[in-house]
């Protein structure tokens, strides 16, 4: 899972060969990596592998570590990680766009140890905790994703029939405003 720029960024967690699920935390400058701070936690398909954020400031939120999926939401401040509000309940894959005090994540999968269910929940974040926000307009998890918490895109995936090829489109005149839909087209 990764958020930030293309010369300003941080990648966390993952899985590596070998190895099984990690906890590291590296930054990229543009033309190199640096080893940061570690997570405190194993984590790998957090919000379809991004997070939301700056080099400075992000949270990743969700995702799973081998059997497991996880509610835990890990807060960034430039250096270390710690523990924000969690997700009302466990999910991977679940897709991400804004800043850590503003921040929309849905969709994902459940997974019990021998069935994966695919859903399209939607949740704001709001610096400390999670509620409940708009639903995506269908099924899918790990994908990509990226915007602000007003406007963003969410392209491909997975659902119970596989693959998904369609982008989705939202946007939100307010991040108060949640009578309004944000995920109103698909292309």
């Amino acid at each position: 899972m990764g958020f930030g720029i293309q010369t300003a960024g941080i990648v966390a967690g993952g899985h590596k060969t070998g190895t099984g699920d990690v906890d590291s935390t590296y930054s990229y400058d543009g033309s190199s990596w640096s080893t940061l701070n570690a997570i405190g936690e194993v984590k790998r398909g957090t919000g379809s592998t991004c997070g939301c954020g700056t080099q400075s400031a992000g949270i990743i939120a969700g995702g799973d570590s081998g059997d497991a999926n996880r509610d835990h939401t890990k807060e960034w401040d430039g250096t270390n990680w710690s523990a924000g509000g969690d997700l009302p309940d466990m999910r991977g894959g679940n897709h991400m766009e804004g800043l850590p005090t503003a921040c929309y994540t849905a969709g994902g999968y459940i997974y019990d140890g021998s069935t994966t269910t695919y859903d399209k929940k939607g949740y704001d974040y709001d610096g400390s905790s999670w509620s409940t926000g708009t639903d995506c307009n269908n099924v899918r998890s790990n994908g990509i994703s990226f915007g602000t918490y007003s406007a963003g895109v969410t392209a491909a995936g997975y659902a119970t029939s596989g693959l998904i090829y369609t982008c989705l489109f939202y946007t939100s005149p307010s991040p108060r405003d949640r009578t309004r839909s944000r995920m109103p087209s698909s292309a």
